[in-house]
């Protein structure tokens, strides 16, 4: 197996306005990476996880993935290589204690497979593993799944607008599958509560292609509908197209997500019902199967919008704006989002969101007649989703907007859908950062006032002379406390070293704000 670990270090602090490089002790790991496509996930203090596919199968049936943790000093612990089933990938993960639960997921499924999803779980003191497999439907798309007492409870979604909830026993292996309506449904969160042997689960259900509403339903580890819940906002045409479930006690919910004005109205050529633009946020509470409240808070309201969004953005948001107040309409920005898991500060609720668009590029070509004469035709292929912007708002628990910021994000492309930012609070000052190019890239601020401008601190290497030559997939997680994993991909020159000349890794970086 070609890997090779090279123990390095690196420790970036954050003081005030600047990212300073000023500690005796950083801390880096480099893994040698050819093809490799490396997953990494934070397990808190304990350590952290990184695992990747490699070339051996010990059966048909099976694929060797190789898998090594690390303590919180990034040395290494224990690795070992564990059969995960061939053709998959890795779709989310659930820590509980000492347990990481890895849950994959086939493509291109064989006829002669007997499974095609696998949730391993790991014992992060001593490798110890178990692995439990199931059939799911081709292409079920994996919302969130959760493990209570020796229950497996997730959420999928279908291509055919059918949602479902699996509820496997670890033990028996007796399996219990719910469907929620005939009608078009997406799941769009998942959690157990354990203290009342219940689920609760937040989808959306459409009633035609412009209309749908969020319910809130509660089950039984039976599979038996408690309670539904449908959330209603204070205007008819308010669309809830994210809704994330956060529970202060077992009967004290809030739920949070993004929201359009578009229910009941014709739907864009661009909107399905899986992905549909946003123009804002909203904040509910739920308590004792009650609605409570539910307050929408529109991107357009921010008075501080102008300086989150980024130039090319904010002249496109000009015009639109312009264009709606000609013609008399309700003034909205509308963008893609994804939702980052909610933080609790201080008796606030603070919510992170990376907004993208598609992008695609145009092709033209050429094909002949029977005569021979040119045929020019067209066509666009998908060039990936580009990143613009990060916004943060923070509620009371009245639904209130509190403050507004955000900060652009540059050159940012990915084939694959992704959380980019990431944000710390230290005291009344917060921070909001991405790892791009090398590089943390960052802005310091307080509630609604900028401390400071943007910048950028290069994320140090192994050796004194090293070049990058490449930067690519970079990220940057919470570990635990202060402290964050940076992690990509570069390409490395080092003249000063022969053996090390030019080198291909993944790296991972710890990094503290103090």
């Amino acid at each position: 197996m070609n890997f090779r670990i090279i123990i390095a270090f690196l420790l970036l602090s954050l003081f005030q306005s600047a990212i300073a490089q000023n500690t005796p002790e950083p801390v880096r790991i480099e893994i040698e990476s050819n093809a490799e496509v490396i997953q990494l996930i934070p397990c808190g203090e304990t350590g952290a996880l990184v695992f990747y596919e490699t070339i051996n199968q010990p059966d048909p049936q099976n694929t060797t993935w190789f898998f090594i943790f690390y303590n919180n000093k990034l040395e290494p612990v224990w690795s070992r290589e564990i059969p995960v089933i061939t053709n998959a990938l890795y779709q989310d993960k659930f820590i509980q204690d000492e347990n990481i639960f890895i849950a994959f997921q086939q493509i291109n499924r064989k006829k002669t497979a007997e499974y095609n999803f696998q949730v391993i779980s790991l014992n992060v003191s001593n490798a110890d593993m178990s692995s439990v497999n199931t059939e799911v439907p081709d292409k079920a798309e994996l919302i969130r799944f959760t493990i209570t007492g020796e229950k497996l409870i997730a959420g999928f979604n279908l291509n055919n607008d059918q949602a479902f909830l699996l509820n496997k026993d670890l033990i028996t292996g007796e399996e219990i599958r719910t469907d929620f309506s005939d009608r078009p449904s997406f799941i769009k969160d998942v959690k157990s509560i354990p203290d009342l042997n219940r689920i609760m689960v937040s989808l959306n259900i459409y009633i035609s292609r412009r209309e749908s509403t969020t319910y809130l339903n509660t089950y039984d580890f039976s599979g038996n509908l408690v309670h539904s819940l449908p959330l209603t906002p204070s205007q008819p045409t308010e669309k809830l197209l994210n809704a994330q479930l956060h529970f202060l006690e077992a009967d004290n919910l809030y739920v949070l997500g993004s929201y359009n004005n578009l229910n009941g109205k014709t739907a864009r050529a661009e909107d399905t019902y899986q992905s549909e633009l946003s123009e804002g946020f909203f904040i509910a509470k739920v308590s004792g199967n009650e609605q409570k409240f539910l307050r929408t808070h529109s991107l357009a309201s921010f008075e501080n919008i102008t300086r989150i969004l980024n130039n090319q953005q904010l002249a496109s948001a000009g015009n639109t704006l312009k264009k709606q107040a000609k013609k008399g309409k309700e003034q909205s920005l509308n963008y893609d989002f994804l939702i980052h898991d909610l933080i609790v500060h201080n008796n606030e609720f603070i919510l992170l969101a990376d907004a993208y668009y598609p992008e695609y590029r145009q092709i033209s070509s050429l094909s002949y007649d029977f005569y021979g004469r040119p045929m020019p035709y067209y066509y666009t292929i998908f060039d990936g989703y580009r990143y613009f912007n990060a916004f943060v708002v923070g509620f009371d628990k009245e639904g209130n907007l509190l403050w507004s910021n955000g900060m652009k994000i540059w050159d940012i492309q990915s084939m694959q859908l992704s959380r980019k930012t990431a944000f710390h609070i230290d005291g009344s000052d917060m921070v909001l950062f991405y790892n791009h190019n090398g590089q943390i890239v960052s802005k310091m601020f307080n509630g609604i006032h900028d401390i400071g401008g943007t910048e950028n601190t290069k994320i140090a290497t192994s050796f004194p002379d090293d070049l990058q030559i490449e930067a690519s997939q970079g990220m940057v997680s919470h570990w635990y406390d202060n402290y964050f994993l940076a992690s990509g991909y570069q390409t490395l020159q080092n003249s000063k070293s022969a053996s090390k000349n030019r080198r291909t890794i993944f790296y991972m970086n710890k990094i503290i704000f103090d």
